[in-house]
């Protein structure tokens, strides 16, 4: 399919995988955001190697395979994904998550996408002399 295609040479892109000794996963993307933000339902082959940005990228790829495509779902522009696997928040790499789990690479794993949290920005800067942030106030 064109779409998994796609998603394969994305993440490979995104991680320096090399295809000839890669291990893959079958994962199966699902969200709970709005309809615009979901992807095919069905079952990819994704790099067993892939990290979170790789995973993003992946997913980012499939919006706007789907927004080009005039598909019910799919959306331009690059968003940044957290992404839970059977439950836990990934940190690393997939292989990595499964092994610590005592996952099987055999099933289809299904991998949970949500918007991940921005830090916060600063709303006011207020310049001040250095001298300023070592005053103590003593208490009576």
């Amino acid at each position: 399919e064109k779409v998994a295609a796609l998603t394969l040479q994305v993440a490979q892109k995104g991680e320096m995988a090399d295809e000839s000794e890669e291990k893959k996963v079958l994962c199966r993307f699902v969200t709970k955001l709005p309809e615009a933000f979901s992807v095919t339902s069905g079952d990819l082959a994704i790099p067993a190697s892939a990290s979170r940005y790789g995973l993003s990228q992946t997913v980012n790829a499939l919006l706007a395979a789907a927004a080009s495509s005039g598909q019910e779902g799919g959306v331009e522009g690059k968003r940044v994904f957290d992404f839970l696997v059977e439950g836990e928040l990934l940190r690393g790499n997939l292989n990595r998550h499964l092994e610590k789990r005592g996952l099987s690479v055999e099933k289809t794993v299904e991998i949970e996408y949500f918007f991940a949290i921005e830090p916060p920005e600063p709303s006011l800067d207020l310049p001040q002399p250095d001298w300023v942030s070592a005053v103590v106030a003593a208490s009576r």
